[in-house]
């Protein structure tokens, strides 16, 4: 215990700790709700390979931001924890004052 590696930096921080739900899949209906610029998000994921050319055109297609997010978590939570993880690190990344508020108020 004493020999261990110091933590990684803040911006890596983990989506999900043991026992506990995926930070993805307890805030679903927030994400849904309130992230409305997809497309950077959607580029990330694709330069990553977590999601295809196919799954890429298929959410961009739909019309209001809800429907795209929809869309994208069904596919991210089909894939599991792995991609749930990415799609964090990348919403951290372009959404960081709402995982940072829905953070704090998860926590109260």
């Amino acid at each position: 215990a004493l020999s261990e590696k110091p933590k990684k930096k803040e911006n890596k921080q983990k989506a999900k700790k043991k026992g506990q739900k995926h930070f993805v899949d307890e805030h679903r209906s927030k994400l849904i709700q309130r992230v409305s610029n997809i497309a950077p998000i959607l580029d990330d994921l694709l330069q990553k390979d977590f999601i295809d050319e196919e799954v890429y055109a298929d959410i961009r297609a739909h019309k209001t931001p809800q429907e795209k997010m929809r869309n994208l978590l069904s596919h991210i939570v089909k894939d599991g924890d792995t991609s749930k993880e990415a799609f964090y690190q990348v919403l951290r990344k372009h959404q960081k004052m709402l995982i940072e508020n829905l953070i704090q108020n998860s926590t109260k």
